[in-house]
């Protein structure tokens, strides 16, 4: 099969345990950020209303030659402490709820915030691939 032989070879490591995710969203957005400050996130997390659920992607990442990752800590920390626990797996992905702003959001499905972890120690990003 084409899509396992490309996530076999190109994809990301945390990619792969996404076994017992069950959520459902109709739309996504991947953000990308590396020492961002807290309140951009929490405003950019204030999900605007659609006309069904939103999962934000959020990857925290950080190169290998970066030795001072406060500022991302700093965001995950205050994520993980702020918001609801869904799911997470062993690759440092989280799923947090985040409130339904208006009533666009289909009956039963809520907002998402997916935070992949790619600051830490073992999980940071190498220097020629990102």
């Amino acid at each position: 099969m084409p899509l396992n032989k490309y996530l076999q070879h190109h994809s990301e490591p945390e990619s792969g345990d996404f076994e017992d995710f069950s959520g459902i969203y109709r739309h996504i957005v991947v953000i990308p950020c590396h020492e961002e400050p807290v309140e951009a996130i929490q405003n950019l997390i204030q999900t605007p209303q659609t006309d069904g659920s939103v999962l934000i992607l959020l990857v925290i990442n950080q190169p290998e030659s970066k030795t001072d990752g406060e500022a991302d800590k700093l965001l995950w920390n205050t994520l993980n402490t702020q918001l609801n626990h869904l799911w997470e797996n062993s690759n440092g992905s989280t799923l947090y709820a985040l409130p339904n702003i208006g009533d666009g959001n289909e009956k039963g499905k809520g907002n998402g915030l997916l935070v992949v972890d790619r600051f830490s120690e073992g999980r940071k990003i190498p220097g020629k691939q990102g």
